[in-house]
């Protein structure tokens, strides 16, 4: 038994702070109805949603703003903003759900069967156009029907099969489901090319279902499995405050308990938006150089080129043979290179000029307040003064050389200092043929100008690996995936030292001066407006250590307690 009962109800509040499902950052990348789809359920915009919560195991989502119809031969394409990693260590090694609208039939008041929907085939892939084939233990239309008030990253044991619902009350049956939303989980681990042979893909950023059946073929949702570390660090919360109260000492437990919420709080992931409704110079500062050149200007006017999107904008004009600016503004975190997080940013460009004899990029990610300079190039009088330490940046670079191609694009990340070294002694970018999307057959061949883009930085620190995503911003807020044929970059094999790993504490927007170039004919000029950047750090382990070892103390608290009594 606790030993005071307000310990409890902290708990358990933290607990509900902690259990939210994640929201979701899916898109339609393709509807192709086959033939005879269900009349009227063919808005394929309906799969975005998160899993009706009203559904339940018999009684599924069954309206046409709920349900996609593929018809026979019908395929849907799904992209995911934050790519699809394939986790082990994810519950039952799933990686991602899709749900339909399969429901448990009644026979009295206990299960006597399930309606399904056979013929669906499900295939991932990290590019839209090489797919593999995944199979699970069960098909997207047969179990798990959907009980929407249930956690939708969270999968029903793979195991269970109809049998084992079979004769079971609905009560007895959502104990196995086991607080789970149901659906149809799926292991990327178990992908097979065309001849059924086993490929190894550490991600996906594409799911595609598509209907070798000859019923409607209908698709509720799509989420992505979490592994599940909060339970575990939120019972040691609990245990921790719980051992506080029985010390029995008004500042301990205090104390304690401003150490424990702020540990809880630090499970959270943490999000910084910035979306230019409202003046930027008010929280964004130059970490580098002025705005003497006037090459950052908010528009206050400027109306939204897409349903959801907001009235105003930051105008970037670049010019290579300016002085560095970089308007910057703090996270309120700092993340290494053990840290997993993304950034995602919406805008678009128009290209003044940029001649093939030069290079220099569009550019803007993350950076160090304190460390990160704004020599990106060196200069003919020093080719080592460059210093852009403990960057990691989307770089576009729109020059096309006759020698050597473009145009090119790449994530790139600059480690800390190195003594003795520039920091291109310490980074890692993507090369050659991979990075040079001019010379793409499949795909695109450059970056479209005067649209609007949405690009994904998504950095995994436990494998060090960074991928680069762009889509295209349609007018109803929808994204369409531009095939920049880009693998992830891994750092590690690629030059970077994690001996002296990267820090970065804020976002950045860069206008990089290019010490090589000429002011009468600037490798660069370019006008560039952003709508919005957002930062995501992803929950990190170590506070689940932290947390353990508040655990521990609590114990140690409640021990004591109960010697001296």
């Amino acid at each position: 038994m606790f030993c005071h009962k307000r310990s409890v109800v902290l708990f358990f509040g933290l607990f509900l702070l902690q259990s939210t499902s994640r929201a979701q950052d899916d898109y339609v990348v393709s509807y192709s109805a086959g033939i005879s789809p269900a009349a009227g359920y063919t808005n394929a915009y309906v799969v975005t949603n998160l899993p009706l919560p009203a559904a339940t195991i018999t009684v599924p989502a069954f309206s046409k703003n709920q349900l996609v119809s593929l018809g026979v031969g019908g395929s849907l394409v799904v992209g995911f903003d934050t790519p699809i990693t394939n986790n082990p260590s994810n519950p039952f090694g799933e990686d991602f759900t899709i749900f339909n609208n399969s429901f448990f039939v009644l026979g009295g008041s206990t299960i006597s069967g399930l309606y399904s929907h056979p013929g669906l085939e499900v295939f991932v892939s990290q590019d839209d156009t090489n797919w593999y084939q995944v199979s699970g233990a069960n098909g997207v239309g047969d179990l798990f029907p959907t009980q929407g008030s249930g956690n939708p990253n969270l999968p029903v044991n793979p195991a269970l099969t109809t049998a084992s619902f079979t004769g079971l009350t609905v009560a007895a049956a959502l104990a196995l489901y086991n607080g789970s939303a149901g659906g149809s989980s799926f292991d990327i681990g178990n992908a097979v090319n065309a001849l059924g042979d086993p490929v190894s893909l550490p991600w996906a950023s594409y799911v595609m279902v598509t209907n070798e059946g000859t019923a409607y073929g209908l698709v509720q949702s799509f989420a992505v499995v979490e592994s599940i570390p909060e339970p575990s660090a939120l019972a040691l919360v609990g245990i921790g405050i719980a051992g506080l109260f029985c010390l029995r000492k008004r500042r301990i437990v205090i104390g304690g308990l401003v150490i424990l919420l702020w540990g809880a709080h630090a499970l959270r992931a943490q999000t910084v938006t910035a979306n230019f409704s409202s003046n930027p110079f008010n929280s964004w500062s130059f970490g580098v150089g002025d705005n003497r050149d006037n090459q950052f200007v908010w528009d206050a006017a400027a109306l939204p080129s897409y349903a959801g999107g907001t009235t105003g904008a930051l105008d970037v004009a670049l010019n290579s043979s300016l002085p560095t600016a970089r308007l910057q503004t703090p996270l309120g975190v700092t993340v290494s290179d053990t840290d997993s997080f993304s950034l995602t940013t919406t805008f678009s460009f128009n290209i003044v000029s940029a001649p093939g004899d030069q290079e220099m990029q569009l550019a803007f990610g993350l950076v160090n307040s304190a460390i990160t300079g704004g020599d990106r190039t060196g200069s003919p009088a020093n080719y080592s003064s460059d210093d852009t330490f403990d960057t990691v940046e989307f770089n576009y670079f729109p020059n096309v050389s006759p020698l050597y191609g473009g145009p090119t694009l790449t994530p790139t990340v600059f480690g800390a200092p190195i003594p003795g070294s520039d920091a291109f002694g310490n980074f890692a970018t993507i090369f050659g043929n991979e990075s040079l999307i001019g010379s793409h057959t499949n795909g695109i061949t450059a970056l479209p100008q005067n649209v609007t883009l949405q690009v994904g930085l998504d950095y995994n620190g436990a494998a060090k690996t960074i991928g680069l995503t762009v889509s295209e911003v349609n007018s109803n807020g929808s994204l369409a995936c531009l095939q920049t044929g880009l693998s992830p970059l891994d750092l590690e094999a690629n030059g970077y030292n994690s001996n002296f790993p990267f820090t970065v504490d804020s976002m950045a927007i860069m206008a990089y001066n290019d010490g090589f170039t000429a002011s009468n004919e600037p490798s660069l000029v370019a006008n560039l407006q952003f709508d919005n950047l957002t930062f995501v750090e992803t929950i990190p382990e170590p506070a689940t250590m932290w947390l353990a070892g508040l655990g521990f103390a609590g114990l140690g608290g409640l021990v004591i307690r109960r010697r001296r009594a």
